[in-house]
């Protein structure tokens, strides 16, 4: 996955607006904060970052900016000497940082080599072994909730992994808008990254062919909103919405000249607004 590079007045608002790009939560997501928000002679400076999907890699990504509030700098001299001069450093830094390798444990060599793994301490977990565990767990969510139904593991691409989900009368896995899904779906991310500290593959699980065809009826939405704000010229905020939500509707209006679309709120209320361009 492609790096996006955003800015916004806080880093928090520029990594907000590039999970909405990428359409992913910030547990998925690696970035790097390339220039903090400031303020000078000639005006304010926003902040601006560069992410991605965390990458499936063997090597342990360098430590990420945790997003949280700055502690106020001190009022000694001293304490905004050092508060300059990491605000310089921060400001110049743009490369991401050289990543360290930690050993690995061999394996055998019959393994081939597009079978990419991954490492927790001493273990190596390939993805289609992340895979197969996701499938064993959901089964057992499935038995706990007595139902009856097929579980099959489809891959996009190298670390995408979809647990598909298929029967009737499933629809107390979705539950109202996909809550219940979204939370199943977590509960079967977490038992897999158990064992790779949360850079294994990434995973999600679908019930029914949902995901796809929510994916068609937001788009559908999004397009009956624009044509109401392009008659109107007024700006409409949709409902809050999960951040993969939010990246089909951007991609949706993107679409239609003469229209933007931006996302406001804070998570879990966060929305898209749509508006004349």
């Amino acid at each position: 996955m492609e790096w996006v590079e955003t800015t916004g007045r806080t880093v928090e608002l520029a990594l907000d607006l590039a999970l909405d790009q990428l359409g992913i939560d910030e547990s998925e997501a690696q970035f790097e904060v390339l220039e903090e928000p400031r303020s000078g002679l000639f005006g304010r400076k926003d902040a601006r970052l560069r992410a991605r999907v965390k990458p499936l890699s063997r090597e342990k990504p360098a430590p990420e900016r945790r997003r949280r509030e700055r502690k106020p700098a001190s009022k000694s001299s001293g304490g905004a000497k050092k508060s300059s001069t990491s605000n310089a450093k921060s400001a110049t830094k743009a490369a991401p940082s050289k990543e360290t390798s930690r050993p690995v444990k061999k394996t055998s060599a019959a393994k081939s080599q597009s079978d990419r793994r991954e490492r927790t301490g001493e273990m190596t977990i390939t993805v289609d072994e992340q895979a197969e565990q996701a499938a064993v767990f959901t089964r057992g969510l499935l038995s706990a909730f007595s139902l009856s139904a097929d579980v099959a593991i489809r891959k996009e691409g190298d670390d995408v992994v979809i647990i598909d989900v298929v029967g009737d009368d499933l629809g107390l896995l979705v539950g109202p808008k996909g809550v219940t899904l979204k939370a199943i779906e977590d509960l079967v991310r977490s038992s897999v990254q158990r064992r790779t500290e949360g850079f294994g593959a990434r995973i999600h699980v679908d019930v029914g062919g949902y995901r796809e065809k929510r994916r068609v009826a937001l788009s559908d939405f999004a397009r009956e909103v624009a044509a109401k704000v392009q008659e109107s010229g007024d700006e409409y905020a949709l409902e809050p919405m999960a951040a993969a939500d939010r990246k089909v509707v951007h991609d949706a209006i993107a679409e239609i000249d003469g229209l933007e679309t931006l996302s406001d709120g804070e998570e879990p209320r966060r929305r898209v607004v749509i508006r004349s361009a």
